[in-house]
């Protein structure tokens, strides 16, 4: 995902899946609520940012909920 894309979803607040290394934060839904240079703030709910709720993730682990259906969970590196 690229910084663009990710402030779009901040302004439609749609979600976002993980496809990174770690498993315990895929398939759940991740709403970003700042990009920063180190990547992207995440929490798991909608609404105000809870810093003891949130998670830093990069941006190129991140993908769109379209592109999570399109590929249907199936993603196991």
């Amino acid at each position: 995902m690229t910084k663009d894309e990710a402030l779009e979803l901040i302004s439609l607040e749609k979600p976002c899946f993980y496809t990174g290394r770690f498993k315990y934060l895929r398939n759940q839904r991740w709403y970003i609520k700042e990009v920063t240079n180190r990547g992207a703030i995440v929490n798991s709910t909608r609404g105000r940012l809870d810093y003891n709720e949130s998670h830093i993730l990069g941006l190129g682990h991140l993908i769109t909920e379209e592109e999570w259906k399109s590929r249907s969970g199936r993603d196991r590196r």
